[in-house]
């Protein structure tokens, strides 16, 4: 079953989406069959040199998929290092690889979906052929962008209301997903996380907002993931941006990670909401995120990528402006960060 097509990551429930957009691709700077036969419990080692900063492509919209030569060019003369792909753009993993070393860029990390979507990697087919393609990008993690959607919700939104989804209608649908539907993607996880691990490979999980609303006695699904899911398999994407939108104590997450928070993506928003699809997006570094105190996480940590994201919408600028705007500010006042 395929996800149904909508239009945005919010839209989405924040997994679902255009195979374009939706769909998370694989990413990496590190060989990941290098690591076969490794310890499985201490993934990928962190980097020896100073931080630098990565962009998830998801960012920019169509423009990729317009112009791929193009677009990462642009990133890396910005000042980008590496990228995280949301999607193949309709291209083999070789004709990625080769654009992406093209310019100087490399690809840490991927995503791929929890349930196949046309156009997009996702870890419920042949894991064996995902493994392919993540050595092929010279990638070293895996990283799935929300939950196992239960049949229930995939196929309620496959019917849109009268005027179409928006974050008030989405965010009661939302509670169809329930404590076993987080449950089984904790299971879901592991699984495919060992087989991963046989070629090196770690597997992550990547929160938005909804994941913290409670489902189960005020337990989230948030809660349940990191309860359920092995600690020497499956690490964490921590999207910044989402967490403190919905109120979340940030370093109270990387305490209760214990470590596991390997990855994260750096966005920013206006406010906070009681609304866990409603992202009020912000330059980074303008909203209301504490960069500060992230960035004294990261060096306490084992944070190991960086990936800046932001998302519509965009408030009178447009993707490769906020993209600009995030790497000047972030390189200047936390460019010498060590790992």
């Amino acid at each position: 079953m395929t996800y149904p097509v909508l239009r945005s990551r919010r839209q989405v429930l924040a997994g679902l989406g255009v195979a374009a957009a939706a769909a998370l691709l694989p990413a990496g700077g590190e060989q990941a069959h290098a690591a076969a036969g490794a310890s499985t419990s201490s993934g990928p080692k962190p980097p020896s040199t100073p931080w630098v900063f990565g962009l998830q492509l998801y960012t920019l919209e169509d423009a990729p998929a317009k112009d791929l030569n193009g677009t990462l060019k642009t990133v890396a003369d910005i000042g980008y290092r590496t990228v995280e792909l949301p999607q193949p753009y309709g291209k083999s993993a070789a004709a990625l690889r080769h654009a992406i070393d093209e310019v100087g860029l490399s690809c840490p990390a991927i995503h791929a979906l929890p349930r196949a979507s046309e156009g997009s990697w996702d870890i419920e087919g042949d894991v064996s052929r995902l493994a392919d393609d993540v050595y092929t990008l010279g990638a070293a993690y895996v990283v799935v962008p929300a939950p196992r959607y239960s049949d229930a919700l995939v196929e309620a939104l496959k019917h849109p209301p009268e005027g179409g989804f928006n974050t008030t209608n989405l965010a009661e649908l939302i509670k169809i997903l329930k404590a076993d539907d987080w449950k089984r993607t904790a299971d879901l996880l592991n699984e495919r996380a060992v087989v991963l691990a046989r070629s090196g490979i770690r597997l992550a999980y990547h929160n938005h907002g909804f994941d913290f609303s409670p489902v189960d006695h005020g337990k989230s699904g948030f809660d349940i993931l990191l309860e359920r899911t092995d600690p020497k398999l499956v690490d964490f994407e921590l999207d910044v941006g989402w967490a403190t939108v919905g109120g979340q104590d940030i370093q109270g997450l990387f305490q209760r990670a214990q470590g596991r928070i390997r990855l994260l993506h750096l966005k920013d928003a206006q406010k906070p909401s009681r609304n866990p699809l409603d992202l009020a997006s912000a330059d980074v570094g303008k909203g209301i995120v504490d960069w500060r105190e992230i960035f004294t996480l990261i060096r306490e940590t084992k944070v190991r990528h960086l990936f800046v994201e932001q998302e519509a919408p965009w408030n009178g600028t447009t993707p490769m402006q906020a993209v600009r705007v995030a790497y000047a500010y972030l390189s200047q006042n936390f460019g010498t960060v060590k790992a």
